[in-house]
């Protein structure tokens, strides 16, 4: 789809969608850092399930101001995504690692070089 997550949610009222447990983005190939960022800040509260498959993200935004707006999140799909590098999965790990179940990273730039130091357990 063409949402970029930036100016179509400034024209929603999230009020009605508090409750929100899954949101599936995947194949929004404008989503941006700063859409996925002010995305999760209005529902992410409850939100289980995130999934971002083929995303323009980095992981910028997400791991500096997503990640706290998504206190329950347990899984994430960010496969496709071949913007997110081993450093900023290294940090979205360190910041809700332990409390992921499921992460999907098919498809992406990911070598895991580096991570034999992360300081993360997850569950």
């Amino acid at each position: 789809t063409n949402i970029s997550g930036e100016s179509f949610l400034h024209k929603l009222s999230f009020q009605s969608i508090t409750s929100l447990e899954s949101l599936d983005l995947d194949n929004c190939s404008n989503m941006t850092d700063l859409g996925i960022t002010t995305m999760l800040s209005k529902v992410g509260k409850k939100l289980r399930v995130l999934g971002v498959r083929n995303s323009k993200i980095t992981g910028k935004s997400f791991v500096d101001l997503a990640v706290n707006s998504v206190p329950v999140l347990a899984e994430l799909d960010l496969s496709d995504c071949s913007k997110i590098s081993d450093a900023r999965l290294k940090l979205i790990l360190e910041k809700c690692g332990s409390r992921l179940k499921v992460l999907k990273l098919s498809n992406t730039n990911i070598s895991g070089v580096n991570f034999q130091n992360i300081s993360v357990e997850l569950p």
